[in-house]
């Protein structure tokens, strides 16, 4: 990943944790429940629409209308493969993005990592992660400090091995 990334900056990978998983979840959902329709589909409802009376088929459909439906379709075939490839293009990024993340964190110090996960990744507040680590919210904010001054010292160190 390359330091012009969306999210390289570590503070905002933190402040946009949470939101960047709903973001990842959505993601993932879409590309489960990408809307296909068969060619038999599109030619079924051509040939519905063409009907002399509501709901007629005749069984018979036009050179017209067969050629319509299949360019109909890879036109269809064509959107759909792009949207997907957009979907999973950014939840590829966003996933990695979140691993690389996910593992600087782990080198941190326990007390470190701690912070970051309860007030970054889970959401709490500064002073009942303070009370969780039994320490003072001015303490909470040096902890803080060195921890996200740590990730960026990680996050600039693989950024100019990236070029």
């Amino acid at each position: 990943m390359d330091s012009t990334s969306k999210h390289a900056n570590p503070i905002e990978l933190l402040e946009n944790y949470r939101s960047d998983t709903q973001t990842i979840a959505i993601l993932q959902r879409a590309l489960h429940n990408v809307p296909r329709a068969s060619a038999n589909e599109v030619i079924e409802s051509m040939n519905f629409a063409h009907g002399e009376g509501i709901g007629a088929v005749t069984g018979r459909i036009s050179d017209k209308t067969a050629y319509i439906a299949f360019h109909y379709h890879q036109k269809m075939d064509s959107v759909n493969t792009e949207s997907y490839g957009r979907y999973a293009s950014e939840l590829w990024r966003m996933e990695q993005e979140r691993e690389r993340l996910n593992f600087y964190v782990s080198l941190l110090e326990p007390r470190q990592r701690k912070v970051i996960e309860l007030y970054y990744m889970q959401g709490i507040s500064r002073e009942s992660t303070a009370s969780e680590l039994g320490v003072t919210v001015r303490t909470f904010h040096k902890i803080r400090k060195q921890a996200v001054d740590r990730l960026t010292e990680m996050y600039e160190l693989t950024s100019e091995l990236d070029h």
